[in-house]
């Protein structure tokens, strides 16, 4: 992009916003790598003001407060807000629509159902996900206007205007995507399109998938949701969760329904995603988790309001945010030095794959952050082995790059179908280069 090449740039089939911005940015920061950084470090804590905002006009200011500061803290979100990630980006799109829409809902206005409009679409825009609030920011004006005639053709114009900015931003993409693809689709990323195919074909077909995924491949994935889920509570916030799911009746229905319809709505499309997509990551439902959070701040409220009463003496409002400040500690240890250690060695095998490679050999790769650090000649692991098979015997690679984790997943049979074809030599293994880094395994073609 930074060389006005953005066809091929689009052609890496991610969302445009993120590197356009990162792009901008390297004008300044001099690096590409650096101003992705930065990008994500000023858009993921940037997103903390609309979700307060948001929280704050619902659920109040109290519960708001304590899920700002979750949020601020949250191991894995920091994490992913300090790296080369599009979520930090997208966060702050999607929750400024939220709460740009909530507003509109209470005070119409055309210039702010047009930012709704721009808001929702710089998240699709970031990441296919985005789409889901383009979808609940015009469907919940429409509803209200319906329930209440007070207001609705200027409710009504609002949505129509929102609708129409959002398009005009989105359109330069969407028609790129038809350009490539042949048709009208939301995006030309394969994970998108294949769960969109498999929503007309009931899943993803056991022959798409190694053998050992096909035969178990509902359990593992919904399996790591779950896990995923219970792991970004970080445990210590489960008791307030629970204590404010009693909180929510005093705020009546509307507000509370139409918060939680992101959440849900959103953890209802990584659902049918799994139908199709057999892998399952952490990252996947971090933004539900952001936005689920207040219900931990509500639960304080509860616990709060309960020692109050039992105990009126100052003692116990100060023991309530003692309690929380706890919980905030033990998360915010954990980020005080943000890093992913586990992709440590991607530098190793990047600089590995520059030295060895010759002009014009390609490599296969699980990581598009590998492909960066390497230079360009990356392609990726097509879905089903099948279709790597193909692949490789028409044109092979100079070298097949796997992650440690990627030996423990269905990418195992890419690896055995290497070997016993004759197809590679010996591995080449770069071991973890801190604790918790993977190790990456180079495999040259024979």
């Amino acid at each position: 992009m930074g060389e006005g090449r953005f066809h091929d740039a689009l052609k890496v089939t991610y969302h445009p916003l993120y590197p356009l911005l990162t792009s901008a940015l390297s004008v300044f920061t001099g690096d590409v790598e650096r101003a992705g950084f930065w990008v994500s470090m000023i858009f993921g804590s940037a997103a903390m003001v609309p979700l307060f905002f948001l929280a704050r006009s619902i659920f109040g200011r109290p519960a708001a407060v304590v899920t700002a500061l979750f949020y601020a803290v949250q191991p894995h979100t920091v994490e992913l807000h300090a790296d080369v990630m599009t979520e930090g980006t997208f966060a702050f799109f999607f929750f400024s629509s939220m709460w740009l829409c909530w507003r509109t809902i209470q005070e119409p206005s055309i210039e702010r159902s047009i930012l709704t409009g721009l808001a929702a679409s710089a998240a699709y825009l970031t990441r296919a996900e985005g789409l889901l609030a383009v979808v609940l920011v015009t469907g919940w004006p429409v509803v209200f206007a319906i329930r209440n005639r007070e207001g609705r053709p200027l409710r009504l114009s609002g949505v129509g205007l929102g609708m129409l900015a959002a398009l005009i931003l989105a359109f330069p993409f969407l028609a790129w995507v038809r350009s490539e693809m042949g048709t009208w689709k939301v995006s030309a990323k394969v994970s998108v399109t294949d769960a969109a195919r498999a929503v007309g074909q009931g899943g993803l077909r056991e022959e798409d998938l190694g053998e050992k995924e096909g035969k178990s491949r509902w359990s593992p994935r919904y399996a790591k949701l779950i896990q995923s889920l219970g792991r970004l509570t970080y445990i210590v916030t489960v008791p307030l969760m629970l204590l404010g799911l009693a909180g929510l009746g005093g705020h009546g229905w509307r507000g509370p329904l139409y918060y939680f319809s992101f959440p849900l709505g959103y953890l209802a499309g990584i659902l049918n995603s799994l139908r199709s997509v057999p892998y399952m990551s952490y990252r996947y439902v971090v933004p539900v988790m952001n936005l689920l959070m207040v219900l931990a701040g509500l639960g304080f409220v509860v616990l709060a309001r309960h020692l109050a009463k039992r105990w009126p003496e100052p003692k116990a409002t100060r023991g309530a945010l003692a309690a929380v400040a706890v919980m905030v500690l033990v998360m915010a240890v954990s980020v005080l030095r943000p890093h992913r250690a586990e992709e440590a060695t991607f530098r190793v095998a990047g600089g590995w794959l520059v030295e060895h490679r010759r002009p014009g050999e390609t490599f296969y790769t699980t990581t598009d952050k590998l492909a960066f650090l390497a230079g360009s000649g990356a392609r990726g692991f097509p879905l089903a082995l099948k279709d790597f098979q193909a692949e490789v015997v028409k044109s092979p690679a100079a070298y097949y790059v796997f992650m440690e984790k990627d030996l423990d997943d269905r990418r195992r049979s890419y690896v055995d179908w290497l070997h016993v074809t004759g197809r590679v030599g010996e591995p080449v293994v770069l071991a973890g280069v801190r604790p918790g880094a993977w190790s990456v395994t180079i495999y040259p073609a024979r």
